[in-house]
């Protein structure tokens, strides 16, 4: 087996233990084969060897787990002939394809089963997929809207009319309810959750420390700062106009004066509303804004009288005006836009509506789980919330305490470990933690190791929270071989893409990612540190800028244009150029490019036959991955079942696909 040189980085990460580490790792850093290094190492450590059976190891793809399992074996068998009479290897090889390597859904469906009799679940239960899981929700919501609508019409009609304000039905509060319904599956007990979030309104709010208050006033603090530095901006534009000493002319120095003070109080206020925020709601705050004349053109005395004509840039007045009315807008409508009394108001109203929006939510919960148990299915978060159960309860003074099976759990796995760590949510986290040696809700166990970038977070449609994965590294400190605290460890150095590449994507990161888009600052420790030692073939990377076009615009041929199709054909060109005159190194040294050597990425597949079709006409064969055939599709495929019954209600197969399916949903047992 070939030797790998590792980075210092990297093998800080193999060989860390005894510690929770988080580790941050970049793209082409070779996180996987840290992470299968790692596990070789802790199966195959003489002096303390762990079986496969006790690691546990949690991604976010099944297709990942296999890969992992496929990685590991092979690692495993490599070391095996190397050492052919260590049995024990031999064994850790074999219990790889029962070790607990699975995405986190998988870990807890499988949990569930282990402790059915603890549970009210049938250990046989079947697992909804996402589709039919939201039709069960949708379902379960109907039903209470409806049951609503009969017994408490009231409480109805005043969440529709605070939801759907001028609408006739409540269509508006219902399209709330899914989303509403997977944040809230997505934190642990959501019960509790719910309970407090309704209680949170019913006490008066403090300006110092309540969290909303403090959104909004973070919120007008930087509208109001950035009002300022427009200010500022606009007085620099003038004093660059008009010149530092306003060509001696006494009313514009007048004005300016004026203009320079309002410029400094503009500047102190929102200081002031930064360092003390509930100056907003004492009715203390207040920015004075005098009248300032900005004169472009016209007739003028100078510092010694005489009258002189003045001409100024209007456009650069203009801009001066609309900057300082921005800014003067801006003071105005958030320095007073609520009181405290307004706030608080807000808080009686909210009060009241959580509550009942809760209860209804309560309702849909239970019905959803009625609507399962019927079915004897569970769906992934039902499985992510009773995972949670099995393995913790929070008690009345808030605390979330270990259960007996969470500390067995925690004793026999010697190893947690968690990839993609920045697409987890708050519940995932919570189990991760359980399960870990001396894990507890707010610190993870010594034997924790997550790793994941929160540059590559994709997932918040599916309520992932980077910002979990990003407190983790705040709570932790940098790695080293002493102290026995959280750690942090960065994998910045890419091994997969050449000089040219890794200064693109630095360039255009620094520029797009900041806290305020994207939730970090791209600065040094984000950067990507150019690790491969590759030949640069290519050059600088290229950035092609696509004409406009016009509906009605044609090409030669008279076939009407559209910018798929000029970007397809501008691709072929450029690829067709590669082949014919481009030259890359491999490790058997310079050959010409082959069209597989060549990607093309685009947004969705809907353009890959355009592509297709653009390469063929220059000769250049290429495949892409083709659309899901309609016909294909579930719910299609549903319904040609169910023409088949139509026309022979004898198949059986057809049968049983139609009423296990969404639009019946009966069980195997049902039927």
């Amino acid at each position: 087996m070939p030797s790998v040189t590792w980075t210092k980085e990297q093998l800080d990460a193999i060989e860390a233990k005894d510690r929770a580490i988080v580790v941050s790792a970049a793209a082409g850093s070779g996180k996987t084969a840290v992470l299968v290094e790692k596990l070789l190492r802790i199966l195959s450590d003489r002096e303390d060897p762990v079986p496969a059976d006790r690691i546990a190891v949690v991604t976010f793809t099944n297709d990942a787990a296999a890969q992992m399992k496929q990685r590991l074996t092979s690692a495993l068998a490599a070391a095996a002939e190397l050492e052919p009479e260590n049995e024990w290897l031999t064994a850790q090889q074999a219990l790889i394809p029962s070790a607990k390597i699975s995405t986190i859904h998988s870990f807890c469906f499988s949990l569930i089963r282990e402790n059915a009799g603890s549970l009210d679940v049938d250990s046989s239960f079947r697992v909804l997929d996402p589709a039919e899981d939201d039709v069960i929700a949708a379902k379960a919501a109907e039903n209470v809207f409806d049951d609503w609508f009969d017994r408490r019409p009231d409480d109805m009609k005043r969440l529709t009319d605070f939801f759907c304000p001028g609408a006739k039905d409540q269509r508006r509060l219902a399209a709330i309810i899914p989303e509403l319904r997977d944040n809230i599956l997505a934190l642990p007990f959501p019960a509790d959750y719910m309970a407090q979030a309704a209680d949170r309104y019913k006490e008066p709010p403090e300006p110092e420390d309540d969290s909303l208050i403090k959104l909004y006033t973070d919120y007008v603090v930087k509208k109001l700062k950035a009002a300022a530095a427009l200010e500022e901006e606009a007085y620099e534009d003038a004093v660059n106009e008009y010149g530092s000493d306003c060509g001696g002319i006494a009313k514009i120095k007048k004005n300016m004066d004026i203009f320079s003070a309002e410029v400094s109080n503009i500047m102190s206020a929102a200081d002031c509303i930064s360092d003390d925020p509930s100056l907003l709601f004492t009715g203390k705050f207040s920015v004075k804004f005098d009248k300032v004349t900005f004169y472009s053109s016209g007739s003028a005395k100078d510092a010694d009288g005489k009258k002189m004509d003045i001409q100024f840039d209007q456009t650069v007045i203009d801009s001066v005006k609309d900057k300082r009315n921005a800014c003067k807008a801006a003071f105005e409508k958030f320095g007073g836009e609520f009181t405290y009394e307004d706030i608080r108001s807000d808080y009686i109203i909210h009060a009241e509506i959580s509550e009942k929006l809760f209860g209804l939510m309560n309702d849909v919960f239970a019905e959803e789980r009625r609507l399962k148990n019927e079915k004897n299915a569970l769906g992934f978060s039902d499985a992510e919330q009773i995972a949670c159960s099995l393995l913790c309860s929070r008690l009345p003074d808030g605390t979330v305490e270990k259960s007996p099976l969470a500390k067995e759990l925690s004793d026999y796995f010697s190893i947690v470990m968690i990839d993609e760590f920045q697409d987890s949510t708050a519940v995932q986290e919570l189990i991760f933690r359980m399960i870990s040696k001396d894990g507890t809700a707010e610190i993870p166990g010594r034997n924790f190791f997550a790793v994941g970038d929160v540059k590559q977070s994709i997932y918040r449609f599916r309520c992932a929270d980077p910002r979990i994965f990003m407190k983790n590294i705040a709570d932790s400190v940098p790695y080293s071989e002493e102290g026995s605290e959280p750690a942090y460890i960065l994998l910045n150095r890419n091994f997969r893409s050449s000089h040219h590449v890794v200064e693109f994507v630095n360039a255009v990161f620094r520029v797009i990612m900041s806290k305020q888009n994207g939730g970090i600052d791209y600065g040094d420790d984000e950067s990507l540190i150019e690790g491969a030692s590759c030949e640069d073939d290519f050059g600088p990377t290229e950035i092609i800028e696509l004409p406009d076009i016009d509906s009605s615009d044609e090409d030669e041929n008279g076939d009407s244009l559209s910018i798929d199709l000029i970007e397809a054909r501008c691709v072929a060109a450029k690829i067709a150029h590669l082949i014919k005159n481009g030259k890359l190194h491999d490790k058997n040294g310079e050959r010409p490019v082959r069209p597989s050597d060549i990607c093309i990425l685009t947004r969705n597949t809907s353009t890959a036959p355009l592509f297709i079709s653009c390469l063929e006409e220059l000769g250049i064969s290429a495949s892409g991955a083709a659309e899901e055939s309609y016909l294909e599709a579930r719910e299609i495929s549903v319904l040609i079942n169910l023409l088949r019954c139509i026309d022979n209600p004898t198949l059986d197969i057809p049968m049983s696909a139609v009423l296990m399916s969404p639009m019946f949903m009966f069980s195997a047992e049902d039927i």
